[in-house]
């Protein structure tokens, strides 16, 4: 009968396989713990065949985000999203999308669509969100009026990330 450890090894951790006459020792039953332990460990700790602990949150997160804001009438405003948003529009709710006054040939813009590098009148792109504008005058070669946070006005935002 054998006293040594098994000199027959699996093939891809090296973990002993014992003939009928081999005598297994305590050790070898440690050393192959050790082994399975290391390549479950790499294993699990590739992040190559894994995804990240942040990868994961990213995936399970909804591709959109919708929110609302109240207007508070000033020109300028900050919608903070805490990223970047890649695809977005905005509008304001229970009312028109534009609002046109042809008597002073004056459009009032209460919506605007964006991407993360262009965006129509009245809204900007941040790395955290998004401002929004509200003009008290018209462009006068435009002749539009982005109010994009008038004074109580509800509006309505849906991002994709």
């Amino acid at each position: 009968m054998r006293t040594i450890s098994s000199s027959n090894k699996s093939a891809h951790l090296g973990l002993n396989l014992w003939l009928g006459s081999d005598k297994p020792k305590r050790e070898d039953f440690c050393q192959d713990n050790q082994l399975i332990d290391e390549a479950v460990g790499e294993h699990v700790a590739d992040e190559v065949c894994h995804l990240s602990a942040q990868e994961r949150q990213d995936y399970l997160r909804k591709p959109y985000t919708v929110g609302t804001y109240t207007g508070d009438g000033a020109q300028s405003r900050s919608i903070q999203l805490g990223y970047r948003p890649q695809l977005g529009f905005l509008f304001r709710a229970g009312g028109p999308a534009v609002a046109a006054d042809c008597m002073n040939y004056n459009t009032d813009l209460f919506s605007a669509m964006f991407t993360s590098e262009y965006a129509s009148l009245g809204v900007t792109v941040t790395d955290t969100g998004f401002t929004v504008q509200s003009l008290a005058n018209f462009d006068p070669v435009t002749c539009l009026s982005p109010r994009l946070n008038q004074s109580g006005e509800t509006y309505v935002y849906v991002i994709f990330h």
